[in-house]
């Protein structure tokens, strides 16, 4: 919701906020400020300054949690299977994560989930030695260890798969799957820095994880802050709201490339085909997400200095992220990220997400 010019009565507003409230969802209140009359420097209507607030009486309580359906589990050597549905996901048993989905016998994915720790690093990264001082992350995944696979039973959620994996001395996670109705998995991924060594860990980039899909899965629906790129310390400027837009809208063609494209605060994220098929990731219990996505890999961003090097690839990258460090910027030769925006490493973070097929209700 948003004032309108001032044409709604405050009655009227009270009104809004009191059926709203009575649905749980989430409201922000956003007042444009925007020119009466044209002039040298801009048209009528050109917005000069904007704020948003979200509406404090009303707290989110509608939960994709509460749509548990049960699944069934296949376990093989190298992965486990898991139905929802008409819908079939595939475990890696040495990774802990999805590498093949299966939506009403169609797989979707380009190429499996993998654990993601790193960016390609961006001019700010490299003024302050960033490449040096956080290249332990950089090819971290490749040190992940699958430590046990569970198949539990719990009262709500009915059958669930857990698998606790580590990265010795590093990182510890567990991954949670589960059912939920319309097909959807439910995936809960918690991240731990083991406390006594939490003085020798390096900076890390991101805690998140990375796959590809066909190349013809472009479009972008989205709910959370944009339209333009944003980070946790440059996101003041995006408001968050419901957005359309496509992987190659998405990418911000810096000078040299770099880390680009990403959105956060996300509560839900689609991407498709031209048509009905697609795939939809959303937040579950409450969190937020961070995304992004490439008609290219991350290699492709570290290995070439000029855009115009950059190949069109035959796949989407897709960052999915519970937390990225910020990007700095109070210059570019020296100073780091601020405190607040860099990844600490004294908790545990969480990436909560359900996962399935695209819907336009959503």
């Amino acid at each position: 919701a948003a004032s309108q010019g001032c044409q709604l009565s405050v009655e009227k507003i009270a009104k809004i906020m009191e059926d709203l409230s009575q649905t749980g969802d989430e409201l922000f209140i956003q007042f444009n400020f925007s020119l009466k009359k044209s002039n040298l420097w801009a048209p009528k209507g050109f917005v000069i300054a904007w704020e948003q607030f979200p509406w404090p009486s009303i707290q989110t309580t509608k939960t994709h949690e509460e749509e548990f359906s049960s699944i069934s589990l296949e376990k093989r050597a190298d992965y486990i299977s898991l139905v929802s549905g008409s819908n079939i996901y595939r475990i890696s048993t040495a990774s802990g994560l999805i590498e093949q989905i299966n939506l009403s016998g169609r797989n979707i994915l380009a190429s499996p989930m993998r654990w993601n720790f790193w960016r390609a690093l961006t001019d700010n990264d490299r003024g302050w030695g960033g490449e040096d001082k956080m290249a332990s992350w950089k090819e971290a995944e490749q040190e992940i260890e699958v430590e046990s696979i569970l198949i539990e039973t719990e009262p709500l959620k009915n059958q669930t798969l857990r698998i606790n994996a580590k990265i010795p001395s590093k990182l510890n996670t567990s991954v949670t799957y589960y059912g939920l109705r319309g097909g959807r998995l439910g995936i809960d991924i918690h991240y731990e820095f083991p406390r006594r060594n939490n003085q020798f860990l390096q900076e890390i980039p991101r805690l998140g994880i990375q796959f590809t899909l066909p190349e013809n899965y472009h479009q972008l629906s989205w709910y959370g802050r944009g339209p333009h790129e944003n980070y946790s310390d440059r996101k003041q400027s995006a408001a968050i709201g419901l957005y359309h837009s496509t992987v190659e809208d998405w990418v911000t063609p810096y000078v040299r490339p770099q880390e680009n494209a990403n959105r956060t605060d996300l509560r839900w994220l689609t991407i498709s085909e031209q048509g009905p098929n697609g795939l939809s990731i959303s937040a579950q219990a409450g969190t937020t997400f961070s995304a992004s996505t490439w008609p290219y890999s991350i290699n492709d961003l570290i290995h070439n200095t000029h855009d115009f090097q950059i190949p069109q690839r035959n796949f989407i990258t897709m960052n999915l992220d519970s937390i990225q460090r910020g990007v700095g910027g109070d210059n570019s030769w020296g100073l780091p990220v601020h405190e607040a925006y860099k990844i600490s490493t004294e908790q545990s973070h969480r990436l909560h997400l359900a996962i399935g097929p695209y819907r336009e209700s959503l």
